[in-house]
């Protein structure tokens, strides 16, 4: 359940109006205009609240930078290989929350993990070719690799019950083990 706010005003600022409101412990905090904290205190604070200080003059500050952010418009192109393919979009923003990407590809808006192969927008065909080439090349060499040690691992579970077997085993010294990986010094 969320906190339960008192209305203290509204404020215009940057041509948006928001409710400022304080919480029962003192914490001041923005919320879009129309979240009437007094009627429904369990709204959830995450996806109503703008911002939150200690003060009201640190909380109007906060909003300030807050809003002229989201009022600014950016286009950043760019190129991002994700399992083999490229993909081309326009970054608008990031997340205030996640710092996730905002980003347009193919007129569809959506976020983007700031994690990943982030390439030069001026990518050629010639360079993705080869890019996507080379992605294919080592993704088949990991699966060879990965099935070369699979065909010769050793299952560590089994292996670590026989030595448990072999240390326990009252006879252990005369007992044969069940596999040629445990060996019994006599």
């Amino acid at each position: 359940m969320g906190r339960t706010y008192t209305k203290l005003k509204d404020v215009e600022i940057r041509g948006e109006l928001v409710g400022i409101w304080v919480s029962q412990g003192g914490e001041f905090a923005a919320f879009k205009d129309g979240t009437d904290r007094e009627k429904d205190p369990a709204t959830s604070d995450h996806w109503n609240r703008l911002s939150t200080a200690s003060r009201l003059d640190e909380l109007l500050e906060k909003l300030k930078v807050a809003l002229r952010v989201r009022q600014k418009e950016l286009a950043v192109p760019f190129v991002r290989l994700k399992n083999g393919v490229i993909e081309r979009g326009v970054i608008r923003g990031i997340h205030q929350k996640s710092r996730d990407f905002l980003v347009t590809v193919d007129g569809k808006k959506g976020e983007r993990s700031t994690y990943g192969d982030y390439l030069i927008p001026e990518l050629t065909p010639q360079q993705a070719a080869e890019i996507i080439r080379l992605h294919a090349v080592a993704k088949a060499a990991t699966e060879d690799y990965e099935a070369a040690v699979k065909a010769v691992e050793i299952d560590v579970h089994k292996l670590r019950r026989e030595i448990d077997a072999a240390l326990t085993t009252p006879d252990a010294r005369d007992a044969e083990p069940a596999s040629s990986a445990v060996v019994v010094v006599k």
